[in-house]
């Protein structure tokens, strides 16, 4: 059916739907003020988790100079131990006797196994650098360590003495000289002063000194607490190592939701700027439904789309007919899917025509 076109009637905004359309436009509006707003506080949130990774890199910056401290102290404790071990092996270099073996001096040369049995007879394993055996010859074996092992010493025997002789003395008064008396005696001289400063056995250990003091075993005691304190930093310094990756992994998520919603914000700014008048507002027009109704015909369909499909005024013999909504039925007429349906049959010869705003064709 051929369509007229006929001088639009006065546009009512409301029917237009322009109404509606700046409400959209406001509703859009503020969707954009509340995303500036979340994208104002993620941008908040970053600093403060830029500050947290700055103070717990601080915080591991203050755990790797105490660390350094630490190491410093184990060296210095490592340095006391060393010289503690050198005064300790001073002291054990000291000449030792522990008492004869029953073997010559020519036995003995040929086979020194002979002084190892004999000191483990004696009880002084393991062997000390120091140990003197004295063989039947006289002559003096010294243990010097497991590399130079027995080391024949020399001879220091003294002639047996008798009444008739005046004694004889070797060395001084005061260096433990061997004194013959005239009856026969032997005595060493300066024994007893010599006695007097000698340092007891205690059992169980090597020589009893003390210049392994108290304060030197407190501090090789600070060892094994360092060593755990040392551990501690460092599984400390391990997990703020993870928690900053953890930070960073975060910022990173956040960073990419503000990029997704800065890209929402210019597309919708971009339909924003789209939307004008001129691409809704189209020229009303008058759609001739029918000249003459049959009068036996309820129903009759649009011959456009109309631009809102509520906004159409339905007309017979020049007079507006009145919708039915909202479920009811009452009224002149129901409009469905572009079809208009009377509640009563138009009398024949009736004209009924509809007046709206079509949507633009495709591509318009």
């Amino acid at each position: 059916m051929a369509l007229t076109k006929v001088k639009s009637p006065e546009v009512d905004l409301d029917d237009l739907g322009i109404v509606a359309l700046q409400s959209d436009v406001s509703t859009l509006q503020t969707s954009l003020d509340t995303l500036q707003t979340t994208v104002g506080g993620h941008t908040a949130q970053i600093g403060t988790l830029e500050s947290n990774v700055s103070t717990l890199q601080t915080t591991t910056t203050d755990h790797g100079t105490r660390i350094t401290a630490l190491e410093t102290n184990d060296t210095a404790q490592d340095s006391a131990i060393t010289a503690l071990q050198a005064a300790v092996a001073n002291q054990q270099g000291a000449t030792t006797y522990i008492g004869t073996v029953n073997a010559t001096n020519a036995a003995v040369t040929a086979n020194t196994g002979l002084l190892d049995t004999r000191a483990s007879e004696l009880g002084r394993t393991p062997l000390q650098v120091g140990y003197t055996l004295t063989d039947t010859d006289g002559h003096e074996w010294r243990y010097e360590g497991s590399t130079l092992g027995w080391v024949d010493t020399g001879y220091f025997g003294v002639q047996q003495a008798t009444n008739s002789s005046l004694g004889i003395v070797k060395g001084t008064a005061t260096d433990l000289g061997i004194s013959v008396a005239l009856d026969g005696t032997m005595s060493v001289n300066g024994l007893s002063d010599a006695l007097s400063g000698k340092v007891d056995k205690v059992t169980g250990k090597g020589l009893s000194t003390n210049d392994y003091d108290a304060t030197a075993v407190a501090q090789v005691a600070k060892i094994a607490t360092l060593e755990t304190d040392l551990s501690s930093l460092t599984s400390t310094v391990s997990g703020h190592t993870s928690s900053i990756s953890t930070i960073n992994s975060t910022i990173g998520d956040i960073q990419t939701v503000n990029t997704a919603q800065g890209t929402a914000i210019t597309n919708l700014q971009t339909a924003i700027a789209a939307i004008t008048l001129s691409s809704f507002v189209q020229q009303g027009i008058i759609d001739i439904l029918t000249d003459s109704a049959s009068g036996s015909v309820a129903a009759f369909t649009l011959n456009r789309t109309p631009l809102v499909a509520d906004k159409v005024d339905v007309y017979k013999n020049g007079l507006k007919m009145a919708p039915n909504t909202s479920g009811q039925t009452d009224r002149d007429y129901t409009l469905a899917n572009g079809v208009v349906t009377f509640n009563t049959n138009p009398r024949a010869g009736s004209r009924i025509w509809a007046q709206y705003y079509p949507a633009p064709a495709s591509g318009s």
